[in-house]
């Protein structure tokens, strides 16, 4: 009596469950029908569970044919032109340049100063210009051209040559600005013996290596953060423009007060900042579009 009782209710219990899910299923059935389906399918049905269970955006990645389980797919992520073994070493190369021969660097950042804006035409008696000073300079000058050929990278990276590399293009545009250095100091030189007497001539280029030297160091820390944070490159883009404007405004000034003594002088003067001030910026600018051109 109490086996067929139990039947009975075992029975009335799969006629419920039929009826709740709208199929005719017998018990067996229904205890073996969830686990045999995919938990894809049991998410995208509904009606086996909760939103908070089964969150809509599973949908979309089931219905995009990948499983929401696999997660996003990687990508490279993008090196920094500061872990290019080359530009490192190029950069830590000069920087041991600067420091090495920059043992009594207060004295000659003092000396440079004075020299950036006096046309004092005798000079102190306390002011010494040795061989290690030229070294300073030397070694400065390399920074600063190392400085501009990562600056320069970043606003035009070189293209002319066929699979160049980060390193390469930063190396050929640091010869650039050495070249272009080069050719001041030689054009400055001249001018200077041929217009003026050999000792303004002096002065005048001291103003000259003077501003290029403390030009470097105020453009080796914009450099830095170009290689290491590309994010702020455009800031530090403008950065360094501005101190190289600031730069040759200054140099510009101390030529003007040196070579300046009448009207007709003023004439002078005009060639002189478009024959070596404008015509080789205008120079660089279309190298740097052949450069820069694929």
């Amino acid at each position: 009596m109490a086996q067929a009782e139990q039947t009975r209710y075992s029975d009335d219990t799969v006629e419920l469950i039929s009826i709740s899910t709208g199929e005719s299923v017998a018990s067996d059935e229904v205890e073996t029908a969830a686990p045999a389906r995919d938990a894809c399918e049991l998410w995208l049905d509904g009606a086996m569970c909760r939103e908070t269970d089964a969150p809509a955006e599973a949908c979309c990645y089931s219905e995009a044919g990948d499983s929401y389980l696999n997660g996003l797919y990687a990508e490279p992520r993008p090196v920094l032109p500061g872990y290019d073994t080359g530009i490192a070493a190029l950069v830590i190369g000069a920087f041991l340049l600067v420091a090495l021969n920059m043992r009594h660097y207060t004295t000659f950042l003092k000396g440079f100063a004075q020299d950036l804006w006096s046309v004092r035409l005798r000079d102190n008696l306390f002011e010494d210009h040795t061989v290690s000073e030229t070294k300073v300079i030397a070694s400065l000058v390399i920074m600063l051209c190392v400085s501009g050929g990562v600056l320069l990278d970043f606003l035009f990276p070189v293209h002319c040559i066929s699979d160049v590399t980060p390193f390469l293009s930063v190396l050929a545009l640091a010869v650039c600005v050495a070249v272009y250095y080069a050719f001041q100091l030689c054009a400055y030189s001249v001018v200077g013996y041929v217009f003026t007497s050999r000792v303004s001539a002096r002065i005048w280029l001291r103003g000259f290596n003077a501003s290029q030297v403390l030009l470097s160091l105020c453009v080796w820390v914009p450099a830095l953060i170009v290689l290491f944070n590309p994010a702020l490159g455009s800031s530090m883009l403008i950065v360094g423009g501005v101190l190289y404007i600031l730069a040759r405004i200054i140099f510009i000034s101390k030529g003007f007060r040196i070579f300046y003594n009448n009207i007709p002088s003023l004439i002078y003067f005009i060639l002189y900042l478009c024959a070596l001030e404008i015509i080789p910026l205008v120079i660089a600018a279309h190298v740097a579009h052949f450069l820069t051109q694929t």
